[in-house]
């Protein structure tokens, strides 16, 4: 219970995203593969309408929750903020793709996935210790590509602050139309990930599969760019950890104590 007192107090005082999908997700596949439980349909559909309806008022509610989070669901205007979300007219992390779509499209400059491993280089390698100019070496081109600056100098559009380009706009920025291949390989990544959750002894597949749920969410809504560093922390963090219960015998059962349904398995 401890463990869930920070994703609490995220969720409820920082209105964060991400930390309550991976907390929900933590919760809900856990069940599944201790209990072999899987949530009924309904709830979920419930869940997805919920967050249709919440989501676009996040901003408000962040700026509300600081004093009382219980009491910013009674002031937000649920109907209202979603109305607005969809006013053509309003600041769309859509239109942010197209116009990155449309840049790349029309200058034909292409990262060729130069993106990714910038980013990689980005997250991993700390410039305090080795210099901002090592670290700029490394990358590709020299620097990160500043997504706003590309579009603004191509189109004269400036991207609004704080919202994405989705992962439909950044890879295509990295390979134009195959960029969608991308999704093809998270889907097949996540499927043989499942295959080895469902095996005896499948705990460290398990963990992996629920840890990096929400990181695959975001390459969809924010940009692919981020999923690769997202699986290599947990793979590394997770992998270790693996090893050194291993090595001292505490990795020798399967984290569910029941069969999961057969019916699961061959989805």
């Amino acid at each position: 219970m401890g463990a869930a007192v920070i994703p609490l107090q995220t969720a409820l005082f920082y209105g964060r995203r991400e930390p309550t999908v991976l907390f929900l997700m933590s919760m809900g596949l856990g069940i599944f593969f201790i209990k072999g439980k899987a949530a009924p349909r309904v709830v979920i559909i419930a869940a997805i309408f919920g967050a249709m309806f919440f989501i676009p008022s996040t901003g408000e509610y962040r700026s509300l929750a600081r004093e009382d989070p219980l009491g910013a669901f009674r002031q937000i205007n649920f109907r209202r903020q979603f109305q607005e979300a969809l006013d053509p007219d309003a600041i769309s992390e859509l239109k942010n793709a197209t116009a990155l779509i449309a840049a790349t499209e029309e200058t034909g400059d292409y990262e060729f996935g130069a993106g990714y491993w910038n980013q990689i280089v980005f997250r991993f390698v700390p410039a305090q210790f080795l210099s901002r100019d090592f670290k700029d070496s490394l990358m590709i081109g020299g620097e990160q590509r500043d997504m706003s600056d590309f579009v603004y100098d191509v189109l004269g559009f400036q991207l609004p602050e704080g919202l994405t380009v989705t992962g439909m706009g950044d890879s295509f920025n990295e390979f134009g139309y195959v960029g969608c291949l991308f999704f093809a390989a998270l889907g097949y990544l996540f499927k043989t990930l499942w295959a080895a959750a469902n095996r005896p002894n499948g705990i460290v597949a398990q963990i992996i599969y629920i840890q990096i749920t929400t990181s695959a969410m975001r390459a969809a809504t924010h940009q692919t760019i981020d999923f690769l560093p997202a699986f290599i922390y947990g793979l590394t963090f997770i992998g270790a950890i693996a090893f050194f219960a291993k090595e001292r015998g505490v990795v020798a059962a399967p984290l569910s104590s029941s069969p999961v349904p057969a019916q699961f398995l061959s989805k």
